[in-house]
C-alpha cells in the first residue's frame, strides 16, 4: 500500500518483505572492484577519487561531546564514528560480538566474565583493555549515566582479570545485562582518566583517540561533521573514505536533497510521511520501516493536581481520538496502541487484550463516558467551557512537544479533544534543543504536560519498560519520564524490580503481563499509538546496506550504525 519498495520489519524476527519486483536489490551483494592498471613510465597517474558518505540528522547531539553521556539517538549515531561498545544489540534479539569477542555467565559464581578482542586497539596505537572496560562502567555507575547507570546497582564489582578479561561480579541477578552492557560506549583510560569530574568532560573532536572506523576532520557547529577513515583501524579500514553527517533544520529540504542526490541516507523521517511516495518514485531510493516500535503518548506531569489522580487521566484517554491522530497526524504510519504501552510488535511480551476501551465507541460515548468521570470528581464547567477542579484551579494545561509536523499535527488534535470535555491545552511545539534541556535534563520537569515518541524498540522494551516507569535512582534518572513527573504506584513499581531479577523467561513473562495490565489500569502515561520509524537511502553510489541485522535502540538508526558503516562499499 505504501509503494513497492518499502522494507517492513516486523516484530523481533526483522521479517523482511520484499514487495513487487525490485531489482535493485542485487546492490546488497558487495560488488568486486577490478583497480586501475598502474600508469606507464612517464604517464602522470589518474586521481584518486574519493568515496563520500553524506548522511542527514535533524539536530546536533544534544548530550555534547561526551560519549558516556550519550541518550538520544543523535548522540549514538555520532560517538559511534569514534567508539565503540563491547557487543552490539540488535533487534532480531542477538548480540554481534565487537569489542569483545566472546563473554559467558557463572551461574553459580553470579559473574559474568568478557573475553576482549586481541586486536581491539585505540586509534593512537595502544591497546583496547580489561582497565578501560572497567573505569568505562565505574564512571556510568558513579555519575548514573543514562547508558549503564541503571546496571549499576546489580553489580557488586568490576575486576581485572587480565589485560583482555573483565569480570563484572554482580550483586544480583540482572535480565537485562547484555542489553545493558550493550549500550556502553569504552572510552581510553590513559586519556579520560587524567580528569576528576567525567561528567564534565567535554571530548574535544580535534585529535580524538577512539577505537571506532573513523578520524575527525571538520565540525561546524549546527551544519556537519566531517570524518575520514582510519587507515589502521583494528578490524581493518572500512571501504568508504569519508563521511559528512549534515544538519537539517527543515525536513522538506533534507528529502530535496536525497532526491537530488545530494545526500546518500537519512536517519530517521520524522513527521513529514507525505513525502515518502515522492521519494518512492525514484528507483534509486530504498527504504525500511519499523513497524509499531515508537511507543507515542502524553506524559502527565503526576505533581500537578488534579493530572495525578488515575480518574483524569482515564477521562482524558477516553476523549482522544486515537483513529484521527493514526490516520491525519501520523498518515497511517502508526497503530491502535495497547494501553499497557507495549506494541504488538513485541510478539509474546504484548499484552494484546489491553485494547483502548474506547475504540469500539462513538465520539458522542467517548465524551460521555469522559464527562461522567470528571463531573464524578465534581470538576465543574465554567462559564468560558473549562472545568474547575474540587480545589479551585482551571484545568489548563501546555502541552510541549518537538516541533516535528506529526507531533505537532497530534498536538492540535488532542488539544481540540479535550476542549470537549472542558480541558483547556495550549500546545508549545519547542526545537529539541529548548526542549531536552527544560524536559529532559530538568530533573523537576517545569512543563506541565509534554507529548513524546520513546524509541522503545522490540527487545529494548523490557528493560525500557523497567527503567521509564520502576523505581530507578535518588533522586530519578531524568531519562525516566514517568518517575521523574512524580509517578509513583505501591503495586506496579515493585513488581517492575522484582522484572529485573527474575531469569526464568516463562515467569518474566507472567509478571510483564500483570506489569501491562496495571499499566492499562492506572495509565502513568497514556498510550496514543505505536508508531512506525522509516528510514530512507540511496542505493546508486553504495553498495552493501544492512537492512536487516539493525542496531537497537538509541542506535537503531540502519543507515548510519556501526553494522551498516563497516558493511558499506562504493560502487
Amino acid at each position: 500500500m505504501r509503494g513497492k519498495k518499502l522494507l517492513t520489519l516486523v516484530g523481533g524476527v526483522c521479517l523482511v518483505l520484499v514487495l513487487a519486483a525490485m531489482p535493485f536489490m542485487t546492490a546488497c551483494v558487495p560488488e568486486e572492484v577490478t583497480p586501475p592498471p598502474p600508469p606507464e613510465d612517464g604517464e602522470e597517474a589518474p586521481p584518486v577519487v574519493k568515496s563520500v558518505l553524506q548522511g542527514a540528522w535533524i539536530e546536533m547531539p544534544p548530550s555534547g561531546r561526551n560519549a558516556l553521556m550519550a541518550n538520544a539517538a543523535t548522540d549514538w549515531g555520532w560517538q559511534t564514528l569514534f567508539y565503540e561498545p563491547l557487543w552490539i544489540p540488535t533487534l532480531a534479539g542477538d548480540f554481534v560480538p565487537w569489542l569483545a569477542k566472546s563473554w559467558e555467565y557463572k551461574e553459580d559464581e553470579k559473574a559474568w566474565i568478557i573475553y576482549l578482542d586481541e586486536r581491539a586497539a585505540w586509534s593512537d596505537g595502544q591497546p583496547v583493555t580489561a582497565e578501560d572496560v572497567k573505569f568505562s562502567f565505574e564512571a556510568c555507575f558513579e555519575y548514573n549515566f543514562t547508558a549503564g547507570g541503571p546496571l549499576g546497582p546489580f553489580v557488586d564489582s568490576i575486576q581485572v582479570v587480565d589485560d583482555r578479561t573483565v569480570r563484572f561480579n554482580m550483586a544480583e541477578d540482572y535480565v537485562h545485562f547484555l542489553m545493558e552492557v550493550g549500550f556502553v560506549f569504552i572510552v581510553p583510560e590513559h586519556i579520560w582518566g587524567q580528569y576528576d569530574d567525567i561528567s564534565l568532560y567535554e571530548d574535544p573532536y580535534e585529535g580524538r583517540v577512539g577505537s571506532g572506523p573513523f578520524l575527525y576532520k571538520e565540525l561546524k557547529v549546527g551544519q556537519y561533521l566531517h570524518v575520514v577513515k582510519d587507515p589502521n583501524y583494528w578490524r581493518g579500514p572500512v571501504a568508504i573514505d569519508e563521511v559528512v553527517y549534515r544538519i537539517y533544520t527543515n525536513e522538506e529540504a533534507m528529502f530535496m536533497a536525497l532526491l537530488k542526490g545530494e545526500i546518500d541516507m537519512i536517519s530517521n523521517i520524522r513527521g513529514t510521511f507525505g513525502a515518502i511516495p515522492i521519494l518512492e518514485a525514484d528507483p534509486d531510493i530504498n527504504f525500511v520501516e519499523l513497524r509499531g516500535s515508537f511507543t507515542i503518548h502524553l506524559a502527565p506531569n503526576h505533581r500537578i493536581y488534579p493530572l495525578g489522580l488515575k480518574e483524569v487521566r482515564q477521562a482524558i484517554s477516553f476523549a482522544v481520538d486515537r483513529q484521527a491522530i493514526i490516520d491525519i497526524a501520523f498518515m497511517g504510519y502508526a497503530e491502535y496502541p495497547l494501553m499497557g504501552f507495549y506494541p504488538p510488535c513485541y510478539g509474546d511480551w504484548a499484552n494484546t487484550d489491553l485494547v483502548w476501551p474506547g475504540v469500539d465507541m462513538t465520539e458522542e460515548e467517548r465524551i460521555a463516558a469522559a464527562d461522567a468521570i470528571l463531573d464524578d470528581l465534581g470538576f465543574k464547567l465554567g462559564k468560558d467551557g473549562i472545568r474547575v477542579t474540587d480545589k479551585g484551579t482551571k484545568m489548563e494545561f501546555e502541552l510541549v512537544m518537538p516541533n516535528w509536523p506529526d507531533f505537532i499535527r497530534a498536538g492540535e488534535m488532542i488539544k481540540l479533544d479535550l476542549e470537549k470535555v472542558g480541558i483547556g491545552i495550549t500546545v508549545l511545539p519547542l526545537d529539541p534543543s529548548a526542549l531536552y534541556p527544560g524536559l529532559v535534563y530538568n530533573p523537576e520537569r517545569p512543563m506541565d504536560w509534554d507529548l513524546m515518541g520513546p524509541h522503545n524498540s522490540t527487545f529494548k522494551g523490557l528493560k525500557y519498560y523497567c527503567a521509564e516507569f520502576g523505581p530507578w535512582g535518588d533522586p530519578p534518572n531524568p531519562w525516566s519520564n514517568a518517575v521523574a513527573y512524580g509517578f509513583q504506584d505501591e503495586e506496579l513499581q515493585p513488581l517492575l524490580a522484582q522484572i529485573n531479577i527474575t531469569m526464568d523467561r516463562e515467569e518474566r513473562i507472567e509478571l510483564v503481563m500483570r506489569a501491562q495490565e496495571l499499566f492499562a489500569e492506572i495509565l502513568p502515561t497514556i498510550p496514543l499509538g505505536h508508531k512506525a520509524e522509516v528510514y530512507a537511502y540511496r542505493t546508486d553510489k553504495f553498495t552493501g546496506w544492512d537492512d536487516t541485522h539493525i542496531m537497537q535502540g538509541g542506535l537503531t538508526f540502519p543507515t548510519c550504525s556501526l553494522l551498516n558503516l563497516t558493511s558499506l562499499r562504493p560502487k
